[in-house]
């Protein structure tokens, strides 16, 4: 629900929690719902659930990508021609974010996928957030020779800064609070190619957090839009 793109999406639900370490079964309970839909391969979380409606647990990234998980939330609700229409819509708007990516980007550029929280600097694969779906997956760009299958097999990894270097591509997507003025005053930051030559993206951590169907495709479309504006 924190996620900016649901933003006039809200109407008539309900908060029960803003994390799995925070949810309120009681309000659940009192809700009285028939189905229960969450996030989880826990054994024990799912068995907690069950006892108050019939659950459906699913665990983290097994539904692979939008495509797959809003075809199967239209099975699952009886709303199979919806899912067909908002497929046909994403698919449609996502290759004209990647025509235009593919007319301003050289295909041999390589891209990271960056946090800085100002203690640590993590990159990212193509299914954790922070843009990897949107830059791997949709876009395909390469990743930097550093990050190998590693770092995809992994989702994420920390950094010290002192190796930062090592992991930048020629473009990178950063999520952070600070400025883009700011990373390009740093010591270290400050003197990476993509970020003397205007080829970062800043972003806040509650834009490119979310991994949803809805939050996925705008994070795709802006993503889009600053490379189509990089074009020279």
């Amino acid at each position: 629900m924190e996620s900016p793109y649901f933003e006039g999406l809200l109407e008539g639900i309900e908060e029960i929690g803003k994390s799995a370490v925070d949810i309120s079964f009681e309000k659940i309970m009192d809700m009285e719902p028939d189905l229960i839909i969450v996030m989880t391969s826990d054994e024990d979380e799912y068995n907690n659930y069950r006892k108050i409606a019939s659950t459906v647990a699913i665990p983290y990234g097994s539904l692979g990508n939008p495509q797959n998980e809003v075809s199967y939330f239209g099975e699952l609700l009886g709303r199979e021609q919806e899912a067909k229409v908002w497929i046909a819509d994403y698919e449609a708007r996502i290759a004209v974010a990647k025509a235009k990516v593919e007319q301003a980007i050289p295909a041999d550029a390589t891209f990271a996928v960056m946090s800085e929280d100002g203690k640590n600097v993590s990159v990212f694969g193509n299914d954790f957030g922070r843009g990897g779906h949107s830059i791997y997956q949709i876009f395909e760009r390469k990743i930097p020779e550093k990050y190998g299958a590693k770092v995809i097999e992994e989702r994420y990894r920390v950094l010290s800064r002192e190796v930062l270097p090592e992991y930048a591509g020629d473009y990178i997507v950063l999520t952070t609070d600070k400025s883009l003025e700011e990373y390009e005053a740093d010591v270290i930051w400050g003197t990476l190619d993509a970020v003397k030559n205007g080829r970062m993206y800043v972003w806040p951590n509650k834009k490119s957090y979310f991994i949803d169907p809805l939050s996925l495709l705008s994070q795709t479309e802006e993503l889009a839009e600053w490379l189509a504006g990089l074009k020279s």
